[in-house]
Parts: C-alpha cells; sequence; structure tokens
C-alpha cells in the first residue's frame, strides 16, 4: 500500500528484545520508521535495547508513567521506579530516540502531595533535554473495566455506567470518574 510508517500499538511490544528485534530488522528491510509503547523498566534493564530500536528505525516511544509518586506507583504495580522512568527517558534520548511520556492523576488514595509529586517529575523530564523529550500530558485516571483499580474506584464511590446507552456517553479523561474526591479538589486537577 505504500505506507512508510507504522505506529505499533502494543503495550508489549518494547519488552522483549528477543521477539522485537526480527520485527524491527523486518521493518528496517522495508524502509518503515516506526513509534511504539513502552514500559520504563524494559529501557534500564538493557541500554541497548533503545539502541537497537532506533537503529531499525524507531523515531518515537510512548511512556504511560501515570505518576511522579513512588507510593503510587506501587499502589497501581507499576513495577517501576521514579528513578527508573528518568533512566529509560535518558537512554532513549542518548539512543536518537524521543520519548513521549504521559502522566495520570486522581488515583484511589492519591494525596495532594502525590499530585506535586507527579508535577516535579514531569518537569524533572522535560528539563532533561526539551527539544527531544515530549511530555504528552497529564490525564484523569478513568477505571477500565475488568482491572484491579476498576473495583477499588467503585469501593470509593465509582458509579460505573450500567446501560449500553450509558456506556456510549461515557468519556476518558473525565472528572466524574474521580467522584471520590471532593469537587474542589477534581476542579483543582482538572485545572492542571
Amino acid at each position: 500500500l505504500g505506507y512508510r510508517g507504522l505506529y505499533i500499538f502494543d503495550d508489549m511490544f518494547a519488552m522483549n528484545m528477543n521477539r522485537t528485534k526480527p520485527i524491527c530488522n523486518e521493518m528496517q528491510k522495508r524502509g518503515i520508521v516506526y513509534r511504539c509503547n513502552g514500559q520504563a523498566n524494559f529501557f534500564t534493564k538493557n541500554e541497548d535495547f533503545a539502541k537497537m530500536l532506533s537503529e531499525t528505525g524507531c523515531k518515537e516511544i510512548a511512556f504511560g508513567h501515570e505518576s511522579g509518586s513512588q507510593k503510587i506507583l506501587d499502589f497501581i504495580s507499576k513495577d517501576i521506579t521514579t528513578q527508573q522512568i528518568k533512566q529509560a527517558v535518558q537512554n532513549c534520548v542518548k539512543a536518537g530516540i524521543m520519548p513521549q511520556i504521559s502522566f495520570m492523576c486522581g488515583f484511589p488514595t492519591e494525596t495532594k502531595k502525590d499530585t506535586l509529586e507527579t508535577l516535579d517529575l514531569y518537569d524533572e523530564i522535560i528539563n532533561l533535554d526539551k527539544e527531544h523529550i515530549e511530555v504528552n500530558s497529564l490525564f484523569i485516571f478513568s477505571p477500565y473495566p475488568g482491572t484491579e483499580l476498576y473495583d477499588l474506584a467503585i469501593k470509593y464511590g465509582y458509579k460505573p455506567p450500567k446501560t449500553l446507552e450509558e456506556w456510549s456517553e461515557w468519556q476518558f479523561n473525565h472528572l466524574k470518574n474521580i467522584n471520590w474526591f471532593k469537587k474542589s479538589y477534581r476542579k483543582y486537577l482538572h485545572t492542571m
């Protein structure tokens, strides 16, 4: 079809170099550049991973770092540290790949201190290299059915849609999804 670029939307694509490398080599043979998703811990265990991706045509890696609070990262079972987040970003930039980072706020149990730690990490990362790092956004937590956080959100007072019609009106990144916070605090998060 003549495509020369891909966005690989597989959250596990950049997880295992043995699985990923043959795919990347084939895209390189075909002259295809690509962007993919990744997790910080995969890029701190093996510095050569980012280099291999870059050499085979990877231009950007999207990371969902979620929080700058280690307490929240542990709470949501992210299995990364804030130090790994910074190291992964630096490894990607060093390899010539632009890391695109997203954060979230509004998790159950999150405090204002946790949110401020996220903003601090946001600033720290963007100041590592303003030309070659993109901090995508600070999203509002959205509970997804079938996850542990969804069940926890319900315990905290989240009222999920009950009908197909209600689900058709459900919105990602919406203040209604974090109704366990006071309205004034939800407004504060929305402003950020």
